[in-house]
């Protein structure tokens, strides 16, 4: 009785972020900065001010917008979560981790949901605007198109391998 040993393909071996990852890798490290300025610089900001907040937030107040507080709250904790993730990301991305294309993917599914949960929220405070989930179809498609390479790509299983 033989046995057989299959031989599986050897994947390639890349020691540098090329080919089509440079779209991704920039892309995370762009997000990251926005993400951290839109939480600094415009939501922080908005919690921060104890008049504003209470002129905005406060039933009283002539500025009263209902369930404000609720998507000014999301929109900070959701974006303390994404830039987490994608900070984690970028350690990983860089490190050439061989977690970083499931992170990859995770971020790319979790900014769909943050991206829809975000607009809904904008609807039910905001019902006079139009709301078209620009957003959400935006992070939809994007991950249409990364989610299957960061799985089937050759280059992204020769690139994260530490």
């Amino acid at each position: 009785m033989s046995k057989t040993i299959s031989k599986s393909p050897k994947v390639k071996s890349y020691n540098k972020i090329r080919g089509w990852l440079i779209l991704p890798a920039i892309g995370i490290v762009i997000s990251t900065i926005i993400s951290l300025d839109t939480i600094l610089n415009k939501i922080y900001p908005i919690i921060s001010n104890t008049e504003q907040w209470a002129y905005l937030t406060s039933p009283a107040s002539e500025g009263y917008i209902p369930r404000f507080s609720t998507i000014v709250y999301y929109e900070f904790y959701a974006g303390l979560l994404m830039l987490m993730l994608l900070v984690w990301l970028l350690i990983l991305f860089f490190k050439k981790h061989k977690l970083a294309p499931i992170f990859m993917i995770i971020l790319l599914i979790v900014n769909i949901v943050f991206s829809f949960i975000d607009e809904m929220l904008a609807l039910s405070i905001l019902e006079s605007i139009n709301i078209t989930f620009v957003k959400t179809i935006g992070a939809f498609f994007t991950a249409t198109i990364w989610i299957p390479y960061f799985i089937l790509s050759e280059r992204v299983k020769g690139t994260f391998t530490q």
